[in-house]
């Protein structure tokens, strides 16, 4: 990968994580659209979809911890097309584009360095 690729990572302020945008369907967005979306708002970013990569699915107690939710995270490689790094909010400490290597350092959770991993990969090619 040339050292011009980097990908944008969030700080998370509940959480007090790195991890990659992601977020929930809303009615009838299809997983494309709700993943610009999410990657808009929690990034500033406008970006263009060029290829699915792949899911998980996990499971996590709600707030109460009494009752697990299966979640299931679809991720897609997206090119950067303009906007500006959304500032400071209750959701999103900050904002960060990060070559691949020191994004894998941060990043909090295996799975979303395991799309990191798979993004490059198609980059590569």
């Amino acid at each position: 990968m040339n050292g011009r690729i980097r990908f944008a990572v969030i700080e998370r302020n509940a959480l007090k994580d790195w991890t990659l945008p992601k977020g929930h369907q809303r009615g009838k967005e299809t997983l494309q659209q709700t993943a610009r979306r999410e990657v808009f708002e929690e990034t500033g970013f406008h970006c263009a979809i060029l290829d699915y990569l792949d899911s998980f699915t996990y499971q996590n107690k709600n707030d109460e911890r009494k009752i697990v939710l299966i979640k299931t995270v679809h991720w897609f490689l997206m090119k950067y097309l303009n906007g500006y790094k959304r500032k400071q909010n209750k959701e999103i400490k900050r904002v960060k584009w990060l070559t691949m290597a020191d994004a894998l350092k941060i990043i909090s959770y295996h799975n979303d360095q395991r799309m990191l991993k798979k993004a490059a990969s198609l980059i590569d090619k």
